[in-house]
């Protein structure tokens, strides 16, 4: 690290804590990505003391217990010339998450298999074989760009304690219609104790529903929303269309380039 002035850290708090030594007497950003908890804030509480700076990925972050601060809210990108042209074709509903089952609560496995029943469905990812029929695979990636490119309906249901990740990003930019789920069945996970838990799904604030996707609580009106979808191209195509310019002004590579230009320039 010697040639380096600046450093920057994608999460991994082990390795902030194990090099701080040879690290603090330069600029050194830990840069967020979804997975801090009160623990994860607590480990890093005497680096940030000591001039750890912070890039969050998301200001919802600032309701995780014990908060350590922040010096800059910058989203995560995608390339709006590189996810585009939904074409929505097959009248299917598709989800992207590994290990989805194995996962289970932290992924949202039995909210997920509520709305997708009856419906001609996929899952893609690594480690669902255990998914029978509904296992989509793993996808190289320029076939999974075509399988947002090419299904009709893309059901986001995130996983614990991640804001937004980078497959609602792309989804939305690409402009499948997006269904979610609400704040409430996305934060209330088994397994992680009363104290661990926060309000950190975002997704609410991001989706206007019936504007530019839908989101909900109800796994009625969820399966009712992907109903009209897969019957309505149209419906569908509106849809997708303002997720997807809500997606450029949002995680667009350029403003957010402009805003990483704008933080480091003041460092």
């Amino acid at each position: 690290i010697d040639p380096f002035d600046l450093i920057i850290v994608m999460h991994t708090p082990e390795w902030i804590l194990e090099n701080w030594g040879k690290m603090k007497g330069k600029k050194v950003i830990w840069r967020s990505i979804g997975q801090s908890t009160k623990h994860v804030e607590n480990m890093l509480r005497r680096c940030r003391y000591e001039g750890l700076n912070i890039v969050r990925y998301s200001t919802m972050e600032s309701l995780i217990p014990d908060f350590i601060g922040a010096d800059a809210y910058i989203r995560f990108y995608k390339d709006p010339d590189e996810f585009k042209d939904w074409n929505g074709k097959e009248k299917r509903a598709i989800n992207f998450t590994q290990s989805l089952k194995g996962r289970r609560s932290f992924c949202h496995y039995d909210h997920i298999m509520s709305v997708f029943e009856g419906f001609p469905s996929l899952i893609y990812g690594t480690g669902n074989d255990d998914l029978g029929p509904m296992n989509g695979e793993e996808l190289p990636y320029d076939l999974m760009k075509g399988a947002m490119r090419d299904n009709r309906v893309f059901l986001y249901a995130g996983t614990w304690p991640a804001c937004y990740t980078l497959s609602f990003i792309e989804a939305l930019m690409t402009g499948i219609p997006v269904v979610a789920i609400g704040s409430t069945l996305a934060e209330n996970i088994d397994g992680v104790p009363q104290h661990e838990r926060f309000t950190f799904f975002e997704i609410p604030k991001i989706i206007d529903n019936g504007v530019n996707g839908f989101v909900s609580d109800d796994i009625g009106q969820l399966r009712g929303y992907i109903h009209e979808l897969l019957t309505n191209h149209d419906l569908a195509e509106g849809i997708g269309k303002k997720g997807r310019e809500t997606a450029i002004k949002l995680f667009g590579k350029d403003t957010i380039k402009e805003e990483w230009k704008k933080y480091l320039s003041g460092l």
